[in-house]
């Protein structure tokens, strides 16, 4: 009996004393316990890597694209690039211009202009030109040959005296020893539409002359109410109305900007910029882009107009890892 006691008397302290309870794993269950730390572990640090590998981007979570096909529209949209390239800024802000493109390496007319295109292809009689006649340069380098075709004759000297020839039919020349004037070289009219020589390293213009970093001024214009929202919707990124840039055929959003509501009258600026998805260190570079007339709806997001553009400089950014070209230029590099 006193040894029951005894005991009883050695347990009840135990016990009160006793906070937790100390459980000793299995030492297979120990190694699995290890073994899930390392794998939370290394997920954490997987997760860490891709974040700072992810490109920027511009994240709208948006829906469906719906590209409304140009058919008889009972309206008409308007897109120019860059259109006062070389005029002060602000040239196009309530102006109208027609689009007019010079056919590359088309020949010249008896009134010294070449063959002329609207936006859609279609030839446009030379006197509806806003660019005048083409003027001309001294270029020795230009001959006629004895049917009157006139050519340019390039010559090439090597340093082991060698020389070559080259002819070519399809130069600027015009006349003997003159060649036509380069567009790109001239002084072009107000609301001009120079989509094929964009530079993403230039500042751009807003109308009133404020300069901003790695753009492009946008001449736009609409013969309807330009659409925007009203209220606790009206700065947010699914609603309105906004200009998109776009590589071809790719519904990423590049950059963007929006336009705000109004009834046009004439072309109104704005400005594009041209960082790589919303990233300031980058900027897009050398090839073919497209500018989308997006409607952003609830539901979905109604593609009204496309306007293509070439990007000249910078040269995309190579990547010596995977042996290609980036889509896009790390600025400073």
């Amino acid at each position: 009996m006193r040894l029951v006691c005894v005991l009883l008397a050695w347990a009840v302290p135990l016990a009160a004393s006793s906070d937790t309870t100390i459980i000793v794993p299995d030492p297979s269950e120990a190694d699995n316990i290890e073994q899930l730390h390392y794998d939370e572990a290394k997920a954490v640090l997987a997760a860490d890597q891709v974040a700072e590998i992810t490109p920027f981007t511009i994240d709208l979570n948006y829906y469906e694209y719906n590209l409304i096909p140009v058919v008889n529209p009972d309206y008409t949209i308007g897109i120019l690039v860059d259109p006062c390239k070389t005029r002060e800024p602000g040239c196009c802000q309530d102006q109208f211009g027609s689009p007019a493109y010079i056919v590359p390496r088309s020949d010249m007319n008896d009134k010294g202009i070449a063959k002329l295109v609207n936006e859609f292809g279609a030839p446009l009689d030379a006197k509806l030109s806003r660019l005048g006649d083409t003027p001309s340069v001294f270029d020795p380098t230009c001959r006629v040959d004895s049917v009157g075709n006139v050519y340019k004759n390039s010559s090439t000297y090597y340093p082991n005296g060698s020389i070559t020839y080259s002819v070519d039919y399809a130069s600027l020349c015009v006349a003997h020893d003159y060649a036509a004037v380069a567009v790109t070289s001239r002084a072009l009219p107000a609301c001009w539409d120079s989509n094929a020589t964009v530079n993403a390293l230039l500042p751009c213009y807003t109308f009133d002359g404020r300069q901003k970093p790695h753009c492009v001024s946008v001449g736009y214009m609409q013969t309807a109410y330009i659409v925007q929202c009203l209220g606790s919707y009206a700065l947010d990124n699914h609603c309105g109305t906004f200009l998109e840039l776009h590589k071809p055929n790719d519904e990423t959003i590049l950059a963007q900007t929006r336009l705000f509501a109004e009834f046009t009258n004439g072309y109104r600026t704005t400005t594009l910029p041209l960082f790589h998805a919303g990233n300031r260190s980058r900027t897009v570079c050398n090839g073919d882009y497209e500018i989308w007339w997006v409607l952003r709806t609830r539901y979905k997001y109604v593609v009204k107009y496309q306007k293509k553009l070439y990007i000249t400089t910078p040269l995309c950014e190579f990547d010596d890892v995977t042996n290609d070209y980036r889509v896009y230029m790390t600025l400073g590099s």
